[in-house]
């Protein structure tokens, strides 16, 4: 047997015989009607074990013994509210790809170790050098996003970022993280950051000048002509009431791969430091509408008219 699904089965606690299924890959167990303090020990004897799906068990603590499962790729833990992870379990799935952890555990130490009852989010570095997408929610101790990806990491394989609901964040990234991942963006597709109540800026300071080698070619943060890189395909900035600024200093973002901007209800933003020349496959800008277009400075003067021709209002677009 190599699939074993007992979602909604009803079963209170695990088989005995669960460890001779020697050759399961895949076990759902989502929903069964697990005591709080039921022993789910038994699944770390499933040495081939790919998949294991774990959602609203009511699961209170997650054995140690799931550290054992070395050739796991995907980990769902989502909808189990009081569920406590402790150190140097996640760390040990070598093999992680997806890791679903919604309405879960949110007791991540974030600098250092704190408790040695609590995983840390510095467990996950090692996972995090071929992750594609990241979606961080309602992460109120976040204060960059550099605590959740370090930048020795950085994001350079990442393809899709969501940072949405972390009100303890004032800036996505400080001027030191970027000068060490001046590439961090650089496979960048999506970048979504909505609802953040206090965030006044991408990066606390003007973006450092610097270039550094990426997949062989040439990339630079700032180019010679003072041109700050950024190759993004979407960019969405919504429910942002500090938002200012992108970033300090006098130098336009270089989005080459930028096609569409969305800016909703950042009433507070007075400057977007783009231009035609460093966006040239833009297609689409969405605001409010045509007065807060006005109100936004520009690098130069004939930015304004030509971002005005790709402006769409958001009451236009649709549903």
């Amino acid at each position: 047997m190599e699939t074993l699904d007992l979602r909604s089965t009803g079963i209170s606690k695990l088989p005995s015989s669960l460890p001779s299924l020697v050759s399961l890959q895949t076990l759902y167990l989502d929903h069964c009607a697990f005591d709080p303090l039921t022993d789910i020990s038994l699944v770390g004897y499933l040495k081939k074990l790919v998949i294991l799906s774990l959602q609203g068990c009511n699961l209170e603590q997650l054995p140690t013994q799931i550290g054992k499962l070395t050739g796991l790729k995907s980990l769902n833990l989502s909808h189990n509210k009081a569920l406590q992870v402790p150190p140097n379990v996640i760390s040990r799935l070598c093999q992680l790809e997806d890791l679903y952890m919604k309405d879960s555990f949110t007791g991540w130490e974030i600098e250092g170790w704190k408790s040695e009852m609590k995983a840390s989010l510095e467990e996950l570095t090692s996972l995090l050098t071929k992750v594609e997408t990241l979606q961080v929610k309602k992460s109120n101790e976040l204060k960059s996003v550099a605590q959740t990806v370090p930048t020795h990491v950085g994001f350079k394989n990442m393809k899709s970022l969501g940072i949405e609901e972390c009100h303890g964040m004032e800036f996505l990234m400080r001027v030191q993280e970027a000068v060490d991942a001046r590439n961090a963006f650089s496979a960048m597709e999506d970048l979504v950051i909505s609802s953040m109540d206090n965030l006044e800026q991408l990066f606390d300071g003007p973006v450092p000048i610097g270039a550094s080698t990426v997949g062989g070619t040439q990339d630079s943060v700032l180019s010679q002509d003072g041109e700050t890189n950024c190759t993004r395909g979407r960019h969405e900035l919504k429910h942002l009431p500090k938002l200012t600024d992108l970033h300090q200093g006098s130098t336009s973002l270089e989005c080459p791969r930028l096609q569409h901007l969305e800016i909703i209800l950042c009433d507070n933003l007075k400057r977007i430091c783009l231009s035609h020349e460093t966006t040239p496959k833009l297609e689409k800008i969405v605001g409010n509408d045509e007065a807060w277009l006005h109100s936004i400075e520009w690098k130069n003067p004939g930015d304004k008219q030509h971002m005005r021709g790709l402006f769409s209002e958001l009451s236009n677009e649709p549903k």
